[in-house]
């Protein structure tokens, strides 16, 4: 008799008729709750999953299967749901609703940040503008000038100006 190995499928139970289907239908409603803001507790209990891992990984495999890669998960159901709460405002805000316009207004400035759409900001950074940083946060600290000289000397000597 031969010894089984590791990936060796013909001593699995075999799924049965559908069971495939099944649960791929739980993986993509587990993905939906999700992707409406349920917790993983949530999706557990809801679709009786034996723990909150495995109520995670049917997540994960309904977005495996529609080939997201994994670093993009997370932006993935937060587009998703920034999407969704666009779609519930739109009509409010079509029709002049004001809250509802900002609201939908900001929903599309996290989307625009979200997707890499927004300009980078651009900071300009001076040594003045560096040396008087530095001086008002050690006098806010209380420290004496003699410190506060120190302090701004310090700086120079590490950022090598």
């Amino acid at each position: 008799m031969r010894e089984p190995t590791m990936g060796d499928t013909r001593d699995r139970p075999r799924p049965a008729d559908g069971e495939k289907e099944r649960r791929a239908l739980a993986d993509i409603k587990a993905l939906d709750m999700r992707l409406s803001g349920a917790s993983y507790a949530v999706i557990q209990r809801t679709n009786n999953y034996r723990s909150r891992r495995d109520a995670q990984g049917a997540v994960r495999r309904a977005i495996k299967k529609h080939h997201v890669e994994p670093l993009q998960e997370r932006i993935t159901i937060v587009l998703a749901r920034y999407e969704r709460m666009l779609l519930a405002l739109w009509p409010s805000a079509m029709s002049g609703d004001v809250a509802s316009l900002r609201e939908a207004r900001a929903i599309t400035d996290s989307i625009t940040k979200l997707e890499g759409l927004a300009a980078p900001e651009r900071y300009e950074l001076s040594w003045p503008s560096i040396e008087a940083d530095t001086r008002q946060k050690a006098r806010d600290a209380g420290l004496s000038a003699d410190d506060e000289e120190a302090a701004v000397e310090f700086v120079r000597t590490h950022l090598a100006l």
